[in-house]
């Protein structure tokens, strides 16, 4: 990651392409995804041309839609950098990301000046997170995205993710305050 990417990532507070990004890693739950909505939109299309619709059939429907939606916007949105303000300079910011890293054990697949990109696993070491990090002037920028399996690749975990987030979130600005 060269100084300039780093500069665009930070203008447009969202990270580029990458390999999770491959449309044949997405494509297995897009197509699960819209497989829903397409048979729970023809069951339904097929029930009102008999004219017995009922609530359960309603019902399938409208998780297909919200599911599908759900799909779209997480997809959208899942490329975006959270920011935590910090009082301190990038150096020490740099340092405090480097002392969480080596205190949870997190490997540090590649480090440029400010960026930081981390693979988190299970204790089965199984791939789990990529975990992208970028220190900047009074404040830490960071993303946390799914990365799958080999079956496939969802753009969100059901709240797993998000608690993951928060954990990290909780970390950093503990080693912000103690200004490690």
């Amino acid at each position: 990651m060269t100084e300039k990417e780093i500069q665009l990532i930070l203008k447009n507070q969202k990270l580029p392409k990458d390999e999770l990004d491959d449309f044949w890693d997405n494509f297995t739950f897009l197509f699960l995804v819209t497989s829903i909505l397409g048979i729970s939109i023809w069951v339904n299309y097929k029930n009102y041309l008999n004219e017995n619709i009922n609530a359960e059939n309603i019902l399938f429907l409208v998780f297909g839609i919200l599911l599908f939606v759900y799909t779209i916007w997480s997809k959208k949105n899942e490329k975006k950098l959270k920011v935590i303000k910090t009082n301190l300079n990038t150096v020490q910011n740099i340092k405090a990301i480097k002392k969480l890293c080596e205190s949870e054990k997190w490997k540090i697949i590649e480090q440029k000046n400010s960026f930081f990109e981390i693979y988190l696993y299970t204790f089965f070491k199984a791939r789990t997170h990529k975990l992208i990090f970028i220190c900047n002037e009074n404040e830490v920028l960071f993303n946390l995205r799914n990365t799958g399996s080999y079956k496939g690749r969802m753009p969100f975990n059901f709240g797993i993710d998000t608690y993951k987030e928060n954990k990290i979130r909780k970390k950093i600005k503990n080693y912000v305050q103690h200004r490690v």
